[in-house]
């Protein structure tokens, strides 16, 4: 509506400057991570990942990209998509969206691809502080997934450089009632419940360049198919461009 206004006023008189600001906000980052975890499943040792999203400056649509290239053959590389649509109502912000998980490597009996729908509201409680909760589920693995997670984000400066130290935690739970899809025969079912934490710092050398470094960790309990459910510790190191 906002956009087509300022087309309609265009053509009559001169856009103010607060008309021709930017609606949209966007990043890319490049990292290095000694671990993939997918809700406390691993997925690959050392890998390289790369990511592009586009968020809205306020209410409005956000969309994007995740790529995880791992180091060693025995893993699958991975590409996630995801688009969606964020409001803000009385201090909390709902979003929903579609997320699209695929496998270009996956062989035979492999999980080549999913999809699931996602919902979820957050709520900054204390400046720098934010609690939310999601809700998903895969229509091809049929897994309905419940998360909750809390953040905390402190600003310091580095020298001369802006920078914040993020510390953030979840908690979730996952029922599958066809955990192996490509897998001939009865469905595979499987539930387990994980939690996480990660520590952070990032420092804005510029409004455009950013680097980041942190430590991850993951922990699932259940029977996950089969898959490495162990504690896992790990750290990674980034570069991000901002516009």
């Amino acid at each position: 509506m906002g956009a087509l206004a300022s087309l309609a006023l265009g053509a009559q008189q001169e856009i103010q400057p607060e008309q021709t600001a930017a609606r949209w906000t966007g990043s890319a980052e490049i990292r290095y991570a000694g671990k993939h975890l997918f809700r406390g499943v691993q997925q690959s040792r050392q890998s390289l990942q790369a990511a592009v999203g586009y968020e809205p400056v306020g209410n409005g649509f956000y969309a994007g990209g995740w790529f995880n290239q791992p180091f060693h053959d025995d893993y699958n590389n991975e590409l996630d998509l995801f688009g969606g649509y964020r409001h803000r109502l009385y201090g909390i912000q709902f979003d929903g969206g579609l997320v699209a998980y695929l496998y270009p490597e996956a062989e035979n009996e492999e999980t080549g691809y999913s999809y699931e729908l996602t919902l979820g509201a957050s709520r900054e409680v204390l400046p720098g502080w934010t609690v939310s909760g999601r809700a998903y589920y895969d229509m091809r693995l049929e897994t309905r997934t419940f998360e909750v997670a809390t953040g905390y984000s402190l600003p310091f400066k580095l020298d001369r450089y802006l920078a914040t130290a993020d510390f953030s935690a979840h908690l979730g739970n996952s029922h599958s009632d066809n955990f192996l899809p490509d897998l001939p025969g009865p469905n595979v079912k499987d539930e387990w419940t994980y939690h996480g934490a990660a520590a952070s710092v990032t420092v804005r050398f510029s409004k455009l360049l950013s680097a980041t470094g942190g430590l991850q960790y993951g922990r699932a309990h259940g029977q996950m198919a089969g898959r490495d459910a162990t504690n896992k510790l790990w750290g990674f190191v980034g570069a991000g461009l901002h516009w």
